[in-house]
């Protein structure tokens, strides 16, 4: 609520008391929305050692790779392909669930960086998954046609 209402001091301080002395789970949802926070603060480098250290950290594989899905993302400006790749590049393969995130996140990488050709093979393998959602599919048949 702090957050929301501008107080991002006052989110923050809400947040490491939840690290503190949360009970269950929730310092792990104070770390993510932590991370995030820093995000919107514009402290990008911050926020991928935040999430880099959810992905080393978590006892649980779907947040650790939640974790990498979030710092990825954030590296895409950077145009660096391959501090993305270290982050999401396991989980391309077909029967992984986060698949087409991970290959969003390493094409816009690509596409950032100028590597249209390489940008356009993974946009074009989340076209043609089956699995695809229809507005992620639709984003990236977009940028497909615009690396062509």
């Amino acid at each position: 609520e702090s957050v929301e209402s501008g107080d991002l001091d006052g989110g923050q301080a809400a947040l490491n008391n939840v690290l503190e002395s949360g009970p269950g789970q929730y310092p792990l949802l104070a770390q993510f929305r932590s991370a995030a926070l820093l995000a919107e603060q514009g402290k990008t480098e911050e926020a991928v050692a935040a999430y880099d250290t959810l992905m080393t950290t978590s006892s649980d594989q779907r947040l650790r790779e939640l974790a990498a899905i979030f710092a990825a993302y954030l590296l895409v400006d950077a145009g660096d392909p391959l501090a993305v790749t270290q982050r999401v590049g396991d989980m391309q393969v077909d029967s992984h669930p986060m698949r087409n995130a991970a290959r969003e996140a390493i094409g816009l990488t690509h596409y950032k960086a100028g590597n249209y050709v390489d940008a356009r093979v993974l946009f074009d393998a989340i076209a043609a998954d089956p699995a695809t959602q229809r507005d992620l599919g639709l984003r990236v048949c977009c940028r497909a046609l615009r690396s062509s």
